[in-house]
């Protein structure tokens, strides 16, 4: 066979989503040529707790994820030849750096000057967030850096290295790890797949690059990630994510304190809440589980608006509003953020056009073997690594 029509290498790669509601895990193959293929697929929920404490939450999250290694290794599928593990909050802290260098003559733009700059926030990032995890960053490790736009005299340039100007404008997103928290997951991974090279990223940043390659018409949105424990805002505006905000209100604030309201344990409350979603319990307590929601869904909105004002503080929010959640919480969150409440705290245009991600509306982006299950976590890591880590 000719060397100009050999086919592309194919390789095995294992993805690994960890949330802080549960830990998905896959093996895909990649070509770097076609969509990814899914041939196996796993998604492990992390044990919820009556109340939130760090360690115990993280020992649970390590405790779903060599579960989801374990059955990687043991499907027997092959040997993996790559390894990305994907963050939501609050495994990381993350910020848009805003980069400039104006000089009075002309300068030609080089890598090496792009290197210096970003060097040098990511040492200004460290210092500004070495608080921001419970355990802190004072041993943290950079796990991703990302130049979104380069402008050159005030326009954007694709390729810019090599091109002489005056002055340079960076948009950087920057995320970082407790280093304590990437040993600890790249161990339970290496217990099982012996691959220690694992190429970490946060959700929020595939999430949103994803959105502006497969939404290409929307060049200013909201991305909000609805996790177990911490709901993630992320503002893109032309094509950049700007900022990003937090707070510690995902799916278990709602679950924890309907379960205080009703007086049953939290084991009892997600199995009645499922059945309340499903519409399968009976009236007496659909109506009860109504009257409790309306306290717990209004103070999840106080906060969600808050967060939100945050962001619209010097301009208006785009009225795009993409998010993800559990599959099994789409159709609730899609009503408790389509509630007029919302828009006391926040300046918009127009109402939220609100457009959940699932595995529906990212078919055609990934194949699948059979009796392979449909993660859309999954799917849009594979579409981000599948584009840019090629």
């Amino acid at each position: 066979m000719s060397l100009f029509f050999s086919k592309p290498k194919t390789e095995l790669i294992a993805l690994f989503d960890v949330g802080s509601s549960s830990v998905g895990g896959a093996l895909v193959l990649k070509d770097g040529k076609n969509i990814p293929t899914f041939i196996f697929s796993i998604r492990e929920p992390i044990h919820l707790t009556e109340n939130f404490v760090f360690d115990r939450f993280f020992n649970a999250t390590l405790q779903s994820l060599e579960k989801v290694a374990k059955q990687i290794n043991l499907s027997g599928l092959g040997a993996v030849t790559k390894i990305y593990c994907t963050f939501s909050s609050p495994w990381y802290a993350s910020q848009t750096r805003n980069i400039q260098l104006e000089k009075n003559i002309s300068f030609t733009f080089t890598s090496k000057i792009a290197e210096h700059l970003n060097k040098k926030e990511y040492l200004l990032f460290e210092e500004e967030n070495i608080k921001k995890f419970e355990n802190g960053l004072s041993d943290a490790r950079i796990i991703e850096s990302k130049n979104m736009s380069v402008a050159l005299n005030g326009y954007r340039v694709q390729n810019p290295i090599g091109i002489k100007t005056k002055k340079v404008e960076m948009s950087l997103f920057v995320s970082m790890s407790n280093q304590h928290i990437l040993t600890k997951i790249e161990e339970s991974i290496g217990r099982h797949l012996h691959f220690k090279n694992i190429k970490f990223s946060s959700f929020i940043f595939s999430f949103f690059t994803t959105l502006r390659d497969l939404f290409n018409t929307y060049e200013d949105f909201l991305c909000i990630d609805i996790g177990g424990e911490i709901t993630e805002i992320g503002l893109v505006k032309k094509d950049v994510l700007v900022e990003s905000v937090s707070f510690p209100y995902g799916k278990n604030f709602i679950l924890r304190n309907l379960s205080k309201k009703l007086g049953y344990d939290i084991d009892h409350t997600k199995s009645l809440f499922a059945l309340y979603i499903e519409g399968h319990l009976e009236r007496k307590m659909t109506e009860k589980i109504i009257k409790e929601l309306h306290s717990i869904t209004n103070e999840w909105l106080k906060q969600f608006g808050a967060s939100l004002n945050l962001l619209s503080n010097h301009m208006l929010l785009p009225h795009t509003l993409f998010f993800s959640t559990d599959e099994d919480m789409i159709q609730y969150f899609t009503e408790v953020m389509q509630k007029e409440e919302t828009h006391q705290y926040t300046k918009t245009i127009s109402k939220f056009k609100i457009i959940p991600i699932d595995t529906k509306i990212l078919h055609g982006n990934a194949h699948f073997s059979e009796a392979v299950s449909r993660d859309s976590a999954l799917i849009m890591q594979s579409i981000y690594i599948n584009r840019y880590n090629a």
